[in-house]
């Protein structure tokens, strides 16, 4: 989006947008975070094929980290404005931006470690094939969304395509593990 926003769009765009899409990973640095810490586990629970406890674990640490990060998800939501105007005055035009990119920073720690699960349970194949689709449908996204709608439309573009993988992936941790990770999905905590 950076690269096309630079073909399409002013530098100042280009500038406020990265500052946006900076901000916006916060809502989701605990997911990273708690990935490191989850990894041997998720390992560890997939070599012994207690498959409940990892599904248990998984749902915990999603649970967790949506809950830590709704504080951030909540002020970037409302305070937008605020939150990019500490980059300077001229940045304030991409609170909207902000907005968009922050709901699909959340729903990535909504699906919770589906990527680091699909990583250790041997179909990282899959992770390869969704993330190469994500990035077709975001290169795509880009080449109609930007040229229309500018700032709003990258965001928009890079939204829909992180919650595509986190989605697709959270589907494949349940269709080939029999583990939902979404909290909200059903399942026991």
């Amino acid at each position: 989006p950076l690269f096309m926003l630079g073909v399409w769009a002013s530098s100042e765009d280009v500038g406020v947008y990265g500052a946006a899409m900076r901000a916006a990973m916060l809502v989701s640095f605990m997911l990273f975070a708690i990935n490191n810490i989850l990894g041997a586990k998720f390992a560890e629970l997939y070599a012994l094929g207690d498959m409940q406890a990892l599904g248990q674990t998984a749902r915990r640490s999603a649970l967790l980290v949506t809950l830590l990060a709704s504080p951030i998800f909540l002020i970037f939501i409302v305070g937008g404005k605020w939150i990019m105007a500490i980059f300077g005055p001229e940045f304030v035009s991409g609170w909207r931006v902000l907005a968009v990119l922050t709901v699909g920073q959340f729903i990535s720690t909504l699906a919770g470690s589906v990527n680091l699960i699909l990583n250790v349970t041997g179909n990282e194949h899959i992770l390869r094939n969704i993330t190469f689709l994500s990035a077709i449908a975001l290169i795509l996204a880009c080449v109609i969304l930007i040229p229309l709608y500018g700032l709003i439309g990258a965001a928009i573009a890079t939204a829909a395509a992180t919650v595509f993988v986190n989605l697709a992936a959270a589907y494949a941790v349940w269709a080939k593990c029999g583990i939902r990770t979404v909290p909200i999905w059903g399942g026991r905590l």
